[in-house]
């Protein structure tokens, strides 16, 4: 099943100076591991840029499952459900493929390369494309049930909780959908691009989340409206994590920042050795949490362990970044590196145990492009009518928002959400 089937809207797109500022991700073929680390039957999953995903036995590196792409990058996180793991791709494509059997199941073509990871609920698969669009699949044959527009590129694993599907945008806001139907039920406005590789962090109807307007948000999950922000030295992208009463958060500014969870007010903070001038600081990386330890990786090509109070225990050095999620296991701690490998750290010592590399060895670091802040207007052409039902499907295909200041775009059902937070970006 293919978005070439769906009818697709004639618009014109103007932009100009003033807007959202927005932060764009791009990668090349190569090795590097850009993936969050997920553990599945004794096996660790990940994805490289090589176009392959990847199983691998956590005790001695070896490689026991593959999957490739027909030549799509992989850097998100992959998600596993009864037997099938689901990612996304460069290709445009959406995959479901057994892990039995290595063989795939369906693939579904968006409009744009996923750079999302996807999420899966009670037989739905959702996944957000760099097309807009948030999209939500039967999990056993790809066919779509809804797809829900937002203003810019969606680069968000999606969270769930409850009846409700959470996601951010490049446009600047974090959505609250019915994950059934794909109707609105809030938005909220920040001044940057909001995306997070990572499930997001719910905790007692609140979710944390960072934007590239350089603050971390705690905003319920019921009313749409914010709790407390705390402002960091730079945008943020990677999901926290609690311990106590304590919000650990990465951040591009080279800070892990210990947070009082019900104020946002400051306890400590670690700051990271400086990476190259390209680098995100502690990028995506979300905060690993155990007993008497705290792990992290970062862009200047460490991962750190600290107590909880924020002291550094060891820091293990490799040749590329580590700005995604890792994972602990068994005693051990599992990063990705963009300089190709996937390391095994025993987490006491901070000793390399084992390393794998991915099937190409070439280095080819993240393009990164800093927009200007702009706005954007979408003006639909006059004579294209506003609800387009799909004949072959029957499915109304233009459930979308309304984002009246920047964006000009109308929605295509009258639902107004009474929570969107203007604040200080209106």
């Amino acid at each position: 099943m293919d978005f070439d089937d769906f009818a697709t809207e004639l618009m014109t797109i103007k932009k100009k100076e003033g807007g959202l500022f927005r932060r764009v991700w791009t990668y090349k073929q190569g090795g590097a591991f850009g993936s969050p680390i997920i553990l599945h039957d004794g096996t660790l999953f990940t994805c490289s840029n090589d176009f392959f995903v990847y199983g691998i036995e956590p005790e001695t590196g070896k490689k026991v499952w593959e999957f490739g792409t027909d030549g799509g990058l992989i850097n998100i996180s992959p998600e596993i459900n009864n037997g099938v793991i689901y990612f996304g791709s460069y290709d445009q494509c959406i995959y479901a493929v057994s892990i039995e059997s290595s063989k795939l199941l369906w693939k579904f073509r968006t409009g744009d390369k996923i750079t999302s990871g996807c999420t899966y609920s009670d037989g739905i698969v959702y996944c957000g494309s760099r097309d807009s669009y948030m999209y939500a699949l039967k999990s056993e044959n790809g066919e779509i049930l809804w797809r829900f527009r937002t203003g810019d590129i969606i680069n968000s694993k999606p969270g769930i909780l409850g009846k409700k599907i959470l996601f951010g945008s490049y446009d600047g806001y974090l959505y609250c959908l019915d994950k059934k139907t794909g109707q609105e039920i809030w938005r909220f406005k920040t001044g940057g691009n909001v995306s997070f590789l990572d499930n997001p962090l719910i905790e007692n109807d609140i979710i944390y989340f960072g934007s590239q307007d350089n603050f971390l948000y705690a905003v319920s999950v019921n009313t749409g409206q914010e709790v407390w922000r705390f402002k960091s030295g730079g945008g943020d992208s990677a999901v926290p994590s609690i311990i106590g009463n304590v919000l650990l958060v990465a951040s591009r500014d080279f800070n892990l920042y210990a947070l009082d969870k019900i104020s946002g007010k400051e306890i400590w903070r670690f700051q990271s050795e400086h990476g190259v001038p390209t680098a995100s600081g502690f990028g995506a990386s979300q905060p690993i949490i155990r007993e008497d330890s705290i792990f992290i990786g970062s862009s200047a090509g460490r991962v750190y362990c600290l107590d909880h109070k924020g002291k550094k225990k060891w820091e293990f050095k490799a040749e590329g970044s580590f700005w995604v999620t890792g994972l602990f296991y068994k005693g051990k701690v599992y990063y990705g590196s963009e300089d190709c490998h996937l390391y095994c750290i025993d987490g006491k010592t901070g000793e390399e145990v084992w390393r794998f590399s991915a099937r190409l060895l070439s280095q080819e670091p993240a393009e990164v492009e800093d927009y200007s802040p702009i706005e954007v207007q979408i003006d639909k052409h006059e004579d294209y009518e506003d609800e387009v039902v799909d004949e072959k499907y029957g499915i109304n295909f233009n459930i979308g928002m309304s984002l009246d200041s920047e964006y000009s775009e109308k929605s295509e059902y009258t639902q107004k959400s009474e929570y969107v937070t203007k604040g200080e970006y209106s």
